[in-house]
């Protein structure tokens, strides 16, 4: 059900506001790659995305997934200019701050290889499809790692490019590569 399907009935009979709805705009299957491009992320239609990673495994022990940045009329891969700040939980209860990675956003990472061992994230995008503004994210992770720790990660990126943002890279930190299920939707603000 549409996010904001609920319009009757919940609230004893009551009408209440359509808050708006996700609406898919594609569901890619990732097999063995160091990297896989979302370029056609309709932009102009949404101003906030929703980056949905779901049974990420990778090829190397340790290691996870990160998103980066299409942009311009001929897309253009963004290579540097994102700030991060986070906090990194693992079931020890063991709380670290997240690093900075300048040349990617975080996504998932510390992900084992042992049989079962995945990773999954929700990530939200603001303001892709706003030429003068910057993107900004919010992301929550969990992934488990060859110790058999349960990791979380929550936080934000920024991305200091202040154009219109017009495709996703999901991609790995070198030449590992990663396998997993990636959907991304728009979020359509209600119209009454």
């Amino acid at each position: 059900m549409p996010l904001g399907a609920a319009r009757f009935g919940l609230l004893g009979g009551e009408v209440v506001e359509d808050l708006g709805k996700l609406e898919l705009i594609t569901t890619e299957t990732a097999s063995s790659v160091t990297s896989l491009d979302i370029l056609s992320i309709s932009e102009t239609t949404y101003n906030i995305h929703l980056l949905v990673l779901s049974d990420i495994t990778v090829s190397v022990n340790g290691n996870g997934v990160f998103v980066r940045t299409w942009y311009g009329g001929t897309p253009t891969l963004a290579t540097s200019g994102y700030q991060t700040a986070g906090t990194s939980i693992n079931e020890s209860q063991t709380v670290a701050n997240l690093g900075n990675p300048i040349a990617s956003m975080k996504a998932i990472t510390d992900i084992g290889t042992d049989a079962g061992q995945s990773g999954g994230a929700s990530i939200w995008l603001y303001a892709a499809g706003i030429a003068t503004e910057d993107t900004f994210t919010n992301f929550h992770n969990v992934s488990q790692n060859s110790s058999d720790l349960t990791f979380t990660e929550y936080g934000g990126s920024w991305h200091n490019l202040t154009t219109n943002v017009n495709g996703i890279r999901i991609n790995t930190s070198g030449s590992d590569t990663f396998s997993g299920n990636i959907s991304l939707y728009g979020y359509s603000e209600s119209t009454s």
